[in-house]
């Protein structure tokens, strides 16, 4: 816990509006040559620590939470908010000229601006900005951190609430959201960058901690029938887990991949992608664009050809997808070859994609609010349960059996009508494990779904060749890639055949009978 703040600002009530507000003027006056260990701070670089109190989140004393970092960088410092990687530095603010090193012993002016979904950074009004993604429901406080050896002085602190403005929508857009043809996602909203689409509620964004990384768009897709041969996507990269990252939407054409080139995109930076529908026998196609999974995007707007229409798929069952960062999609750059985009799309079920990289079997990811009614919950859990098999069996396997009755349990309060399709995790390179194996913790794990009527499983543990080419990382064979994914989603799918019925043909010939009229 970090102690004696240099300034502290507790609320008379807690702020909830959309819109929170906080400015404050800062001068560091001095800085030791050798600033000494300090194990409230992460880093011994880290200089300040501008912490915000968000109930049911972080606490303003909280060592991980800084929503606005300054960092010492040679003789001078550097800015950043919470980011992905633990050391906090993959994403500093940089100028217009991009420089991220400043002056260390000027005043400076910041603006924070913190949404339901986002925090807004301005310094000295607008020589430097960023944003990043971060869940809040309500604000309690403020308090800001110097690290040993640093001395600076805070002052002109303002703390003000708002609604947010009305931000328009472009008008195509919002036709395919009223239309269902953007599916997956659980709400969507507007803020000065454009649309987002959110595959979690903010409950479940503000229990997990690890929000902020760019993970958002997850299975999240437009679906539509068309009798356009383009479509063209103008959106902005909000959340980027590294620097110029690989980047694509998946793109199929009639159930088809098309292949889309990848390339590398920085977070903050705006694209606009066209995607041509090249089928010339048809006048009417089946279009389908999927969210890439390392980022989260905010869609401008979406143009398509003068006098050309869209009408949606007819979707009628629901599906969640529950799970860790091979469920989430992480490493997969092509989205459409992800194993739950391609169950999706083969059954026409809308799929919302509640998975959390990093996570064992854990009930937040079920808590909130819904809307929905699925008819089965995909629960693909166990390969971070095992983690490398260092901790003791038995302390393993116990938190393991309560951690998936916690689950199982809330599955069946949230959802009593649902299957539970169980996912045994996949192979891993280093699955032999110290002290147990995940063959090991996949056995407890069969023996705890046995005891439930309602749970088919499926062993998917030799769906993937024990090859690193079909994952992410020759080192640790952990996060399957596109080959990988691909491979366990026709896998999957020809397994579900003994539990699921034979999936619901889209009636692309009725759609095409309908533009023709």
């Amino acid at each position: 816990m970090l102690k004696n703040p240099i300034y502290q600002c507790k609320l008379d009530k807690d702020f909830t509006k959309d819109l929170i507000k906080i400015s404050f003027d800062f001068k560091i006056d001095e800085i030791t040559n050798d600033i000494s260990k300090n194990d409230e701070f992460i880093f011994d670089d880290e200089l300040l620590l501008v912490n915000i109190g968000e109930v049911d989140k972080f606490t303003s004393d909280y060592i991980y939470q800084s929503k606005l970092t300054v960092f010492k960088e040679n003789d001078g410092i550097s800015f950043g908010g919470y980011t992905p990687d633990w050391n906090r530095k993959s994403d500093l603010i940089k100028d217009k000229n991009n420089n991220h090193i400043f002056n260390a012993y000027k005043t400076y002016h910041v603006e924070m601006k913190i949404t339901k979904y986002r925090v807004y950074i301005d310094i000295d009004n607008g020589n430097l900005k960023d944003s990043y993604g971060n869940a809040r429901d309500k604000v309690s406080d403020l308090a800001i951190y110097a690290n040993k050896g640093v001395k600076a002085h805070i002052e002109n602190v303002k703390f003000t609430e708002e609604d947010l403005p009305l931000y328009e929508i472009d008008p195509l857009l919002k036709k395919m959201i009223d239309e269902k043809i953007v599916v997956n996602n659980l709400s969507y909203h507007v803020e000065e960058d454009g649309v987002y689409f959110d595959r979690l509620n903010i409950i479940q964004n503000i229990k997990c901690t690890t929000r902020n990384s760019g993970q958002y768009g997850s299975n999240i897709m437009f679906d539509m029938y068309s009798n356009t041969k383009t479509i063209t996507i103008d959106y902005k990269i909000m959340d980027s887990e590294v620097p110029n990252y690989e980047f694509q939407f998946g793109f199929l054409v009639n159930n088809k991949n098309i292949d889309v080139p990848l390339k590398k995109v920085n977070k903050g930076e705006r694209y606009q992608d066209t995607f041509i529908v090249d089928d010339s026998n048809n006048k009417v196609n089946r279009i389908t664009l999927i969210f890439p999974t390392g980022f989260c995007v905010a869609i401008k707007s979406i143009k398509i050809d003068d006098n050309a229409s869209l009408k949606p798929v007819k979707k009628d069952e629901e599906v969640i997808f529950l799970g860790d960062s091979i469920t989430e999609g992480s490493e997969c750059f092509n989205p459409a070859m992800t194993y739950f985009s391609k169950v999706t799309l083969h059954y026409n079920f809308i799929g919302y994609d509640f998975a959390v990289s990093g996570r064992t079997f854990n009930d937040y990811n079920l808590l909130g609010t819904y809307n929905i009614n699925p008819k089965y919950v995909f629960l693909a859990n166990g390969t971070n349960s095992f983690a490398m098999g260092k901790q003791e069996k038995e302390i393993a396997f116990n938190e393991l059996e309560k951690n998936m009755t916690v689950v199982i349990k809330a599955i069946h309060n949230y959802f009593p009508k649902a299957k539970i399709i169980a996912i045994l995790p996949i192979w891993r390179s280093d699955e032999n494990g110290e002290k147990f194996s995940l063959l090991d913790i996949s056995k407890k794990m069969i023996e705890i779904y046995q005891r439930y009527d309602d749970i088919h499983i499926i062993d998917a543990h030799d769906y993937i060749p024990f090859d690193a080419s079909y994952f992410s990382n020759a080192t640790l064979a952990l996060h399957p890639n596109s080959k990988g994914h691909e491979i366990y989603g026709n896998k999957l799918i020809n397994d579900l055949k003994t539990i699921i019925d034979k999936p619901k043909l889209a009636d692309i010939k009725e759609a095409r009978r309908c533009f023709d009229e």
